[in-house]
């Protein structure tokens, strides 16, 4: 895939290609929440170590939300929430998180799907007790969890809605 730098785009970029990288996650579906789930701490393990128990818990968590929802539809690959995620650590592994937006099934109000999304984390082991999720309001934050780059997106875990 080749990136082509826009020099039209006022905005700030982290890394050159970042706009161009944003605009093709918000082809992924129709995004109404972000959050932030803190991971337990693991001694001995670096980040890179960190990064693939990470991917491991939360695509069990993807998981787990979209049987809510779907049920057998999404076991059978025929439906599925949009879903976007990244892994972030400070120097040394600590304070290792997920960044993650997610859409919304039809019929289902933004609370609903909001305790959907904090209650399914009770029943992974590596996700802390802190969550946060907020409604997506723009890019912003897709600009946000990619700012490090695009290594720090988990892709296992970036799904297109259906």
């Amino acid at each position: 895939m080749s990136v082509v730098f826009n020099p039209e785009v006022r905005k700030a970029e982290n890394w050159i290609g970042q706009h161009q990288f944003i605009e093709c996650l918000e082809d992924f579906g129709n995004l109404t929440h972000t959050g932030t789930l803190t991971l337990k701490h693991i001694d001995g393990y670096l980040s890179p170590r960190m990064k693939i128990e990470a991917e491991k818990a939360l695509k069990i968590y993807i998981r787990r939300v979209n049987n809510f929802f779907y049920k057998k539809l999404y076991n059978r690959g025929i439906k599925a929430l949009p879903f976007i995620a990244s892994f972030e650590t400070k120097s040394y592994g600590e304070n290792p998180h997920i960044h993650f937006a997610s859409g919304s099934p039809e019929g289902y109000s933004y609370e609903e799907v909001k305790r959907v999304l904090i209650d399914t984390k009770e029943v992974i082991n590596l996700f802390n007790d802190r969550v946060d999720v907020q409604p997506f309001s723009s890019s912003g934050w897709l600009g946000y969890i990619t700012k490090t780059g695009s290594d720090s997106l988990l892709l296992e875990c970036c799904i297109r809605g259906k």
